[in-house]
């Protein structure tokens, strides 16, 4: 069945906007324009980022800071993408069956990142256990942020939550509490930018 708001006129042209952007920057992250924009100044050489889920994405953060540190579950993928960073030396690139054990930061020290991004699956436990990770003022991204937490919102993929738990309000509240928000859209899906203050 046809969901209501995919017959929107506003959301088709976000759509069509959506498509044209990315098919003339396929360099860039599978994110909104502005969440782009403001990655692309304020990347720095001596960076160290986190990602979950990883694709164009890795490539463009291997391009732009000192250390990614990359994490994939899916094996066809994962050899796909390692194909394509082969060239790349500043990329620790790791394939993990069990989503426990991809959410897993354990074995990272605290307050060593500069940047985490949050894009693929166990979004939860992987935003979770990467807040320690964080150095104070270091950048958590939440991509599709939309289809896990509640909030204001103009994005109709508001509408899909099927991996909405009860962590989430869990998750809510630390990020209220120890982060600036800063939020993008391109209103078919939305980029939370969370800024660590303590």
């Amino acid at each position: 069945m046809i969901k209501i708001w995919r017959l929107d006129h506003r959301y088709i042209v976000a759509r069509i906007k959506n498509y044209v952007y990315f098919r003339n920057n396929k360099d860039l992250p599978w994110m909104t324009k502005e969440a782009n924009d403001f990655l692309i100044k304020n990347l720095k050489k001596d960076m160290v980022l986190l990602e979950f889920g990883s694709g164009r994405s890795t490539h463009f953060y291997a391009s732009n800071v000192e250390q990614v540190f990359s994490r994939e579950h899916h094996k066809e993928w994962f050899e796909k993408v390692s194909n394509d960073l082969k060239h790349f030396y500043n990329v620790d690139y790791k394939f993990y069956e069990s989503l426990d054990t991809y959410a897993d930061t354990s074995e990272i020290e605290d307050n060593s990142l500069d940047i985490v991004i949050v894009d693929g699956r166990n979004r939860v436990n992987c935003l979770l256990n990467s807040i320690d990770k964080l150095k104070i003022g270091g950048l958590l991204v939440l991509d599709n942020a939309e289809r896990y937490m509640i909030y204001p919102t103009l994005s109709p993929a508001k509408y899909v939550r099927d991996d909405r738990n009860q962590k989430w309000i869990e998750a809510e509240k630390i990020l209220k509490d120890r982060f600036w928000r800063y939020d993008t859209t391109d209103n078919v899906s939305d980029t939370l930018f969370f800024f660590k203050r303590k």
